[in-house]
């Protein structure tokens, strides 16, 4: 198996390499493909390289208690060994689940019909929706996976995205005073995470002084959920606040046969859903 990690570290390491040249934007098929290969190798090499951290801390804690004489010292010694050694464990459990290899459904979309009376109406707007699979729970004598819907606002124009810089960026800007939003032209720009083109409203934010203006700030606001970006060094856009998302609904999916139910209001237990 370790051998199988050091060898996924080094690739990880050339993919790394090869996306900070910086002609490999030029080819955007090659692109796509290193950032995917990036995004799917990440998990894997934070959870290689805590262990390897916590290996050493191991190694290390034991090489001090042989020569500590101090009481207290060597009890603080033997927590941290303990905790060191618990976390390799859990860490083994992780990485043995994360070299699994991966179904081939895994990256695919999923179609949620939204029916009316259970969550529909809420989401019968133009606004988007985020789906949230968590952990699986036995409800009764079957596994469920939940499934949670949550609205997601989406930015329908430019002076939506106008309130968003003023609501949701300019409380923690240091402006010194009253500024001015002023919208640009909209820019297109690709997501690393999903590796697709996403449509931005561009905001201005500058102030004037003795008749110069003076620009602190673009601030790029994402069309189909309203969370605000800038654009840092290397052309990264980096994110000002967190998504905003309301929970709608927890829709529970029967493993067995990929029956959705939801719980009654009343009684808790699982109805099916829409019914």
């Amino acid at each position: 198996m370790f051998d199988r990690l050091d060898d996924l570290l080094r690739k990880f390491e050339e993919i790394m390499n090869e996306l900070s040249e910086p002609d490999v934007a030029n080819n955007q098929e090659r692109f796509r493909a290193l950032m995917k290969e990036q995004s799917d190798l990440t998990p894997i090499v934070n959870a290689y390289k805590e262990y390897k951290k916590c290996s050493q801390d191991i190694e290390d804690s034991v090489s001090m208690l042989e020569s500590e004489s101090d009481e207290d010292m060597r009890e603080m010694l033997k927590e941290e060994l303990s905790a060191s050694k618990k976390r390799v464990e859990e860490l083994e459990k992780e990485l043995k689940i994360l070299l699994l290899p991966q179904d081939p459904n895994d990256g695919k979309n999923v179609i949620v019909e939204i029916r009316a009376g259970a969550g529909g109406d809420e989401l019968a707007d133009d606004e988007g929706f985020a789906l949230e699979v968590k952990d699986i729970e036995t409800i009764g004598d079957a596994e469920h996976y939940p499934v949670a819907v949550r609205r997601v606002p989406k930015c329908e124009d430019g002076e939506a995205a106008k309130r968003v810089v003023e609501n949701r960026v300019l409380p923690d800007m240091n402006t010194g005073g009253e500024v001015e939003l002023t919208l640009l032209d909209g820019v297109t720009m690709m997501d690393a995470q999903s590796m697709t083109e996403l449509p931005y409203f561009v905001v201005e934010v500058s102030r004037t002084t003795d008749g110069k203006k003076e620009v602190l700030e673009t601030i790029y606001v994402r069309q189909k959920n309203s969370q605000p970006f800038v654009i840092q060094q290397e052309g990264v856009l980096t994110p000002l606040a967190e998504e905003e998302e309301l929970l709608i609904a927890t829709i529970y999916v029967r493993i067995k046969d990929s029956q959705p139910f939801q719980k009654d209001d009343t009684t808790g237990q699982l109805v099916p859903y829409g019914g």
